[in-house]
């Protein structure tokens, strides 16, 4: 925002002392500022849409820097918009227009244009009824004069057909716009559309729809044609009014903050209360207006939100008491466009619930973009042969570590050799190693891209679940994604060559952190060997209750971070466990949308899943699968090789880093002539929130898998395992282990 010219909302600064002032937002929020009130006001007077913030802290006093920032975050300070009145956010002084010309049409109903006709009088311009196919005439008329035109649609219905309709006919004649209706005896209100700048109102109605619980309950809500007006009072009714009008008012002035004029206002006459819906754009429609700026929005929202609900596991569900664990609701993007995305996430932290609450949105959020592909994305379709010739630089096949000749060769096989020849499709990337851009399949990026319909190749693997990750910054993403990636390929490397490794004693600070259900959760401590001098650990977590064992993972720059986010992970695991122990859960979940069930076995009272599943575990199809078979009481026996009575470590002989980054973890696995490569998945709405997301790709690791699938090819498994010292001669292919892990 440095060198874009920027405006402020009307701040209070109050003097407390000589040397220190209480600043107060027109959001209610303060805080204490070290400077004298004068030289505060005088310098915020600056704030007038003339003047960049690199001007205006040019010549500020020290620690103006963390004022402005305050009140940026506040929402206080925003970009001037390039079309917008430059005295937005200030109230002229009495008598003055607020818009030199405003002329309102006002449709809809006829009842509601006369109970609003008082508080539309009060407007410093005119206004008048209109037909909606009267509407191109009417704002030629106006312009004519120099006038500017506004709508105001105003109904008693949900009145979706009539909006859409206006919406359309507004876009073409680039007429603001403003509609007030009911839905379920509440007043909606807005957004305020301003023409090719920011959502419109087949953004409000696409975000409603998926955020719904129940997509037939959004329809007949929809369909609705009585009027809500019988079930108010007038004075109900004037009250919604007046805020009506009083919106109009401030938004055509430029006197309201842009992320709330672009909300829908919920007014509820019982209570007399109101709540903002943030309406984001949807990520498939372009802003026509170029210097269009969007403001951050928040992600979570019933109605409206990426993120609909959002909820907090307590103790009644076997949790520790210091791990905060939240689970949110995505809304369902199937119900508008051709998108597979989750509709369920989780996250956890030791620290607060504001903690997990990130965390579960930041997961959320990444799988959200890891299965959409943006509109414009440069898609390129060809072998890796033929688009070498034309010059590309592309990844090559035979880099990726996906299934051996003998899995190829094996009956009922789902997936085809990726070689040179094969056609698929390719997304640009760039390698971090090599500082170039580089072409990537597009089946190693997109997590569902077997489900879409740009596919036009075979399926040449297992959906890449492995290096996907969301952060406040790209490099945060980028180096989460790193992590990721390091840990999924040392776990599966040690899964798979069944090596019993060292057990690390259980240090006080982890033990307290379950001491509440010491009586119940059993944890073991592993350090993963790896060649690139990463900390990472396993937690195997076994509940005494349900005799299930779980095990979480986590690389991270020390053994100690990486064994907390592990047992983190293995106890959500353990709660992932308690639903498929029972029918009535995973019902739920499944008819909800949240949980893909269909693979698994019917339930069983008694557990034995093993019976349940093919000997080879070629029917172990996906991580949910894994976790059913491990509720076998037999699992545990059959796993204790490589998984209990362990050798004794030491902490000491975890490696460690001196901080955690993106650049360190690059540079250990190019040490080891690796390369890392990432594509950028923000979505433009997820962007619009301050959200990055991206995917990162090592050729030549191993992503994780369901048993069914093994990533066998490369011989990457067989041979990390010498490297590491396991052993001194590779295990044949058939002697690895594909009992399923018992993660999900």
């Amino acid at each position: 925002m440095g060198d874009i010219r920027v405006i402020a909302a009307p701040v209070d600064v109050i003097h407390i002392t000589d040397e220190r002032s209480l600043v107060v937002t027109p959001q209610g929020n303060k805080f204490y500022a070290k400077t004298k009130a004068e030289a505060l006001r005088r310098w915020l007077a600056g704030f007038d849409g003339t003047n960049t913030l690199d001007e205006l802290l040019s010549e500020a006093p020290e620690g103006y820097g963390r004022i402005a920032a305050k009140l940026q975050e506040d929402g206080s300070v925003q970009p001037v918009r390039a079309s917008r009145d430059p005295r937005a956010y200030r109230v002229p002084a009495p008598g003055t227009p607020f818009l030199s010309g405003l002329s309102v049409a006002v449709v809809g109903s006829d009842v509601l244009r006369r109970e609003a006709a008082g508080y539309l009088d009060a407007l410093p311009g005119a206004w008048q009824a209109v037909q909606v196919h009267e509407l191109a005439e009417w704002a030629e008329k106006v312009r004519a004069r120099s006038g500017e035109p506004v709508l105001l649609a105003l109904y008693e219905t949900p009145a979706h057909t009539e909006l859409l309709s206006i919406n359309d006919a507004c876009e073409e004649q680039r007429i603001p716009w403003l509609s007030f209706r009911f839905e379920l005896g509440h007043g909606l209100l807005g957004p305020g559309i301003w023409p090719g700048q920011g959502p419109d109102v087949r953004d409000l109605i696409d975000r409603r729809r998926a955020a719904a619980v129940y997509e037939d309950a959004f329809e007949a809500i929809a369909a609705h044609r009585e009027s809500a007006l019988p079930q108010l009072t007038r004075s109900e009714l004037h009250w919604m009014l007046s805020m009506v009008v009083a919106r109009l008012e401030r938004w055509t002035a430029g006197s309201m903050r842009q992320d709330l004029y672009e909300s829908e206002l919920e007014m509820n006459p019982l209570y007399l209360t109101t709540e903002h819906h943030p309406v984001i754009r949807m990520p498939h429609r372009k802003y026509t207006h170029t210097e269009y700026l969007p403001p951050r929005k928040p992600l979570v929202d019933r109605h409206t939100g990426i993120i609909t609900r959002v909820k907090f596991r307590d103790s009644r569900h076997h949790f520790p008491g210091k791990l905060h664990s939240c689970a949110v609701d995505v809304a369902d993007m199937r119900r508008v466009l051709r998108w597979a995305n989750d509709r369920q996430a989780f996250g956890t932290s030791w620290e607060t619930a504001a903690h997990a609450r990130t965390s579960a949105i930041g997961e959320a959020v990444e799988r959200y973009c890891g299965n959409w592909i943006k509109p414009g994305t440069d898609i390129q379709y060809g072998s890796y042969a033929a688009l070498r010739k034309k010059g590309l630089n592309l990844l090559h096949p035979k880099s990726l570590v996906l299934y051996s000749p003998r899995q190829y060769s094996t009956k009922g096989f789902p997936f085809t050799e990726f070689t040179e020849q094969s056609e698929c499709a390719w997304v640009k990337g760039f390698s971090h190693t090599a500082q170039r851009d580089i072409w990537v399949p597009a089946f190693s990026v997109y997590v569902m891209w077997h489900e879409y319909p740009e596919r036009r190749e075979a399926l040449f693997g297992y959906p890449n679940l492995a290096g996907i990750a969301a952060g406040d910054s790209y490099d945060y993403a980028l180096t989460s994604g790193l992590e990721e990636i390091v840990e999924r390929d040392a776990s599966m490397v040690w899964w798979a060559n069944a090596q019993p490794l060292n057990r690390l004693p259980y240090l006080h600070e982890l033990r307290e952190l379950i001491q509440d259900q010491a009586h119940d959760l059993s944890p073991t401590f592993v350090n993963i060997d790896n060649e690139f001098d990463v900390p990472v650990v396993a937690a195997l977590l076994t509940s005494e209750r349900t005799g299930a064992l779980t095990i979480g993972f986590a690389a991270r720059e020390s053994g100690i971070a990486a064994a907390e986010k592990a047992l983190a992970e293995a106890c959500t695991l353990q709660g992932n466990s308690e639903y498929l122990l029972s029918q009535e859960a995973t019902d739920k979940l499944s008819k909800l949308g949240l949980q893909n069930t269909r693979n698994l076995k019917p339930h069983r009272e008694d557990r034995l899943y093993m019976d349940s599943y093919r000997p080879d575990f070629h029917d172990v199809v996906d991580l949910q699968c894994q976790g059913q078979i491990n509720l076998d009481p037999r699992a545990r026996e059959r796993m204790a090789p490589w998984t209990a009575d362990l050798p004794e470590g030491k902490w000491e002989a975890v490696p460690s880093l001196p901080r955690r980054s993106f650049d360190l973890y690059h540079e250990r696995l190019a040490r080891e002539g690796f390369e890392v490569i990432s594509v950028d998945l923000t979505t433009n709405d997820v962007a619009a929130s301050g959200f990055h997301v991206a995917r990162v790709i090592v050729p030549g690791l191993v992503p994780n898998f369901p048993a069914a699938f093994p990533f066998f090819g490369n011989d990457r498994i067989r041979n990390a395992a010498v490297k590491l010292g396991w052993r001194d001669q590779p295990l044949d292919e058939s002697d690895l282990n594909v009992f399923p892990l018992p993660h999900v």
